[in-house]
């Protein structure tokens, strides 16, 4: 997604541990996956959603999928 190499990565590392100390890293890793995971599950609820909604509407040129996500089509 954003194209990052392992310095570029390494650099932020650095600069996070630098800014918020060790004692804090940690809380904070695991408040971003904790909050990446509803973001994206949010995310895909919407797709879903508006999917449904154009499947219904008749206007959509989208195909049914063969596997509906978790049973909400």
């Amino acid at each position: 997604m954003f194209n990052l190499g392992w310095i570029e990565v390494s650099l932020i590392v650095l600069a996070a541990l630098l800014v918020f100390g060790p004692k804090r890293l940690p809380e904070l890793g695991g408040l971003i996956a904790k909050h990446s995971g509803v973001l994206s599950q949010n995310f895909a609820m919407m797709t879903i959603r508006i999917l449904a909604i154009a499947l219904r509407s008749g206007r959509s040129q989208t195909k049914i999928p063969h596997k509906t996500y978790w049973g909400i089509l």
